[in-house]
């Protein structure tokens, strides 16, 4: 019998070795029989030429007998994998669901679009975990509560749910719950719409869930949102000079750099000094006046007695002083209640509350005169006989 002369001398090991192992020791059959039909493939692809006499000084009994045993080695495990139960190699198992599901839809129609949202994207991203279209409509529906609920009532039977697919679900639900005028509502929206006093990422975010209703470009989208944003933001363009970016999301990036730089001056120029510790103030004494100059009891009176007629001057004094800011008020066109250039004193705020505290108090006067008449029953004129 002819002999493979250029066979490797692993591959008459590997022979050997399969052939002297024990069939019940083998522990993965599958890989056994690939590693044997690989060699034996090899041998076949070897071309005739290979194929010589063998030399009288080699044992080529030895070597035909180890590949029968080879062959009755896969023959008899062949046998018994295809006895046994089919084994379960590559079958993909369905991976745990990601995406949690949505809060339950009451009914409420500011409500409606996230929730229809979310659970689209609970459906999308954790598809393999539903079985079927009855699956899918089954879970939305048992998220459905109240007004909702009663929708989709009239479409439960007791085997399955009364749709074809979500698609269809979805219709029963828009028609209502969702805005016929979407497009208009949003339009609305997205023209009231105001920073105020928050960041303006959240601002931008409401900016950008109302657009995706809208057919807007980005000029107009450009002239809504800094028509919205904070005046704070529209002072530093004002001082700009270079001309807005074309496009919306460069120009939101550039309103929410100047957004986080003004709140960061403002956290920066608020932050109150530290205290600092003043000194103790010194009590007020009195000055002592010697008692030469002393004209009461008073150790620190230095002006006129009480009763002295000589106290009249300074009346006098007043009314030279009042007389002289007359004349000054009168010179240079000046108020002469508070001596603002900008009004004169019958259009003085200050001469007005002047004049309703003396109204008030002489109608004050007037009304206590007359009821302690009434009480005295004093007549304000005699009877005439």
């Amino acid at each position: 019998m002819p002999r493979l002369v250029n066979f490797t001398d692993e591959g008459w090991l590997t022979i050997g070795m399969r052939a002297t192992t024990d069939i019940d020791n083998i522990s993965d059959p599958l890989s056994w029989i690939r590693d044997a039909c690989r060699i034996f493939e090899q041998i076949a692809a070897l071309p005739e030429a290979q194929l010589e006499v063998p030399d009288p000084g080699h044992d080529v009994v030895q070597a035909e007998e180890q590949l029968a045993a080879a062959r009755a080695t896969i023959e008899t495990l062949t046998n018994r994998l295809l006895a046994g139960p089919a084994p379960h190699i590559g079958v993909a198992t369905a991976r745990p669901a990601t995406v949690p599901l949505p809060d339950a839809f009451e009914g409420d129609l500011t409500a409606y679009l996230d929730f229809k949202t979310k659970l689209n994207n609970k459906f999308r991203a954790d598809a393999p975990t539903f079985r079927n279209e009855q699956h899918c409509l089954s879970v939305a529906v048992s998220l459905l509560k109240k007004g909702a609920a009663d929708i989709m009532r009239p479409y439960l039977r007791e085997d399955r749910i009364d749709l074809t697919d979500i698609t269809e679900f979805w219709e029963v639900l828009d028609r209502a719950f969702d805005d016929p005028d979407r497009k208009g509502t949003a339009e609305r929206n997205l023209r009231a719409l105001r920073q105020g006093k928050r960041e303006f990422a959240h601002y931008f975010a409401d900016f950008m869930r109302l657009k995706a209703d809208v057919e807007w470009n980005d000029a107009a989208c450009i002239d809504a949102l800094r028509t919205g944003c904070a005046q704070e933001i529209r002072d530093v363009l004002r001082v700009q000079l270079t001309p807005l970016p074309l496009t919306l999301q460069p120009v939101a990036d550039l309103f929410n750099r100047i957004d986080l730089q003004n709140r960061q001056w403002l956290a920066e120029s608020s932050k109150a000094p530290a205290p600092t510790t003043a000194p103790p103030k010194k009590p007020l004494v009195a000055p002592v006046v010697p008692a030469s100059q002393r004209t009461t009891s008073n150790p620190a009176w230095v002006g006129p007695a009480p009763m002295d007629l000589s106290g009249s001057n300074r009346t006098a004094a007043r009314n030279a002083a009042r007389a002289a800011r007359r004349a000054k008020a009168m010179a240079e066109g000046l108020c002469f209640t508070c001596s603002s250039p900008e009004h004169n004193r019958a259009n003085c705020p200050i001469q007005a509350q002047y004049d309703q505290a003396r109204a008030l108090r002489a109608a004050a006067t007037t009304d206590s005169t007359a009821t302690t008449t009434e009480d005295t029953g004093t007549p304000s004129q005699p009877a005439e006989n």
